[in-house]
C-alpha cells in the first residue's frame, strides 16, 4: 500500500517542487482535489500522513531545517470533517 501511495506523490505537480518551497496553502489545495476527486477522508488522511512523514525524515535524519506544511494545521481533524479552513 506504501508503495502505491508514494506513486500517487510521485505522480503529483508537488512532487515536481522543492520541499522548502511547497508551503500549507499546496497541501490544503492537493487535499481539496483528493477529496473532490472522489477519495475517501481516510485515504487522503493517509496520502498526507505520507507526506508529513517524508518532512519528519528529513529533519530528522537528514537534517534540513524545514517546517512541516502537513502537521501545521493538524490534518487528521482537518481531513475527517472535510472543507473546513485550516486555523
Amino acid at each position: 500500500m506504501e508503495r502505491y501511495r508514494i506513486g500517487k506523490w510521485r505522480r503529483h505537480p508537488l512532487s515536481q517542487e522543492m520541499m522548502t518551497d511547497i508551503q500549507r496553502r499546496d497541501i490544503v489545495q492537493a487535499r481539496d482535489a483528493m477529496l473532490m476527486n472522489g477519495l475517501a477522508p481516510t485515504s487522503v488522511r493517509n496520502q498526507l500522513y505520507l507526506l508529513s512523514n517524508l518532512y519528519r525524515v528529513a529533519v530528522s535524519e537528514w537534517e534540513l531545517e524545514l517546517s512541516n506544511p502537513v502537521s501545521v494545521y493538524g490534518c487528521r481533524r482537518i481531513i475527517l470533517i472535510g472543507h473546513e479552513p485550516c486555523q
